[in-house]
């Protein structure tokens, strides 16, 4: 599976995206590839990320060859250019690309990039699958003007590509951790803050509360993603 994920805006969602929900659920020869990427970054979590300039298209098609299954971050100001390029000189790589996925949280600058975004891909006419994922949807009512111009451009968004506002995320994100990473561990977070504080150690204690609190977040957020990537990758 290789997927591509981009959008005209910042702060979307699309490292969390690339590393959370798809990178997890691909197979083990796999990558995310960061194409001049100027926000939010994976290559600081434990994910197999390179990061490559947006002129660079002779790596791209290497990596595209070199691993099974792949994800690109494809940063906002070489959407155009990535695209005619791959037309023009390496239309074996995209012809590679099985899915093309666009983050859309419900903010109106961000909202109207994405719509932007939509009305290039149709003049690109590229024949690859798109699918919105609604992020940080708090409520779906707040999607209801996006999903009616996306209509109107002849997309049907599937509401059920919607990922919430998980608080817990923001704190695993500060630790540079992952869902699956934390879900992982067979440390007794619980036993070992018990123990921290008997010893007087209230920033231990603190911290180990804090990791046994955000473990059991994460297995509803882990449930919930894994939910979406099956709908994302289903015809």
């Amino acid at each position: 599976m290789k997927i591509l994920i981009l959008n005209n805006s910042g702060n979307v969602g699309k490292s969390f995206i690339s590393r959370e929900l798809i990178y997890p659920n691909l197979n083990d020869d796999k990558i995310i590839v960061e194409v001049e990427t100027h926000n939010s970054s994976s290559s600081n979590f434990n994910v197999n990320t390179v990061k490559i300039s947006g002129d660079n298209f002779s790596q791209l098609s290497k990596l595209f060859f070199q691993y099974d299954d792949l994800v690109v971050d494809l940063g906002a100001s070489q959407i155009e250019k990535f695209f005619n390029e791959l037309r023009l000189n390496d239309k074996e790589v995209l012809d590679e690309i099985d899915l093309i996925v666009l983050p859309v949280i419900p903010n109106i600058k961000e909202v109207e990039d994405t719509l932007v975004l939509l009305q290039q891909l149709n003049k690109l006419d590229l024949g690859i699958q798109v699918k919105v994922i609604l992020n940080r949807c708090r409520d779906i009512k707040k999607f209801d003007f996006f999903m009616n111009e996306a209509k109107e451009l002849g997309y049907k968004i599937n509401t059920k590509l919607q990922l919430q506002d998980y608080r817990a995320i923001q704190d695993l994100e500060e630790d540079k951790i992952l869902t699956t990473e934390i879900l992982a561990s067979d440390k007794d977070y619980k036993q070992e803050a018990k123990q921290a504080y008997r010893n007087d150690d209230k920033a231990l204690g603190d911290k180990l509360s804090d990791l046994y609190m955000l473990r059991s977040a994460a297995k509803a957020i882990r449930k919930d993603l894994d939910r979406v990537y099956a709908l994302l990758i289903s015809e």
